[in-house]
């Protein structure tokens, strides 16, 4: 069964990540893709990078096949970042 993925930050920048670093949870990813040859970088929250995976592959691919991109790739998903242990992070 999948874990859950939480969106924290949609069409983000790896510098506000570091700017905010100290206040994210450790369970932080970022998920970098494109659809449409427009590239996006997403932060969210997961225990592992296969549920991000999944979860944005599946996405990606009922987006394509419902004809509202016609083209799509994942191209990295990286963890590392964050400061505050995931059970005590709360949403400011």
């Amino acid at each position: 069964m999948k874990q859950s993925v939480v969106t924290v930050f949609e069409n983000t920048t790896e510098q506000e990540i570091l700017e905010l670093n100290k206040d994210l949870p450790t369970d932080l990813h970022l998920i970098e893709y494109e659809e449409n040859n427009q590239f996006f970088l997403d932060a969210v929250r997961a225990y592992k990078k296969s549920d991000v995976f999944d979860i944005y592959y599946d996405r990606l691919n009922e987006k394509a096949k419902n004809n509202e991109i016609t083209s799509f790739s994942i191209l990295s998903i990286r963890n590392g970042y964050g400061s505050i242990l995931p059970r005590t992070w709360e949403v400011s």
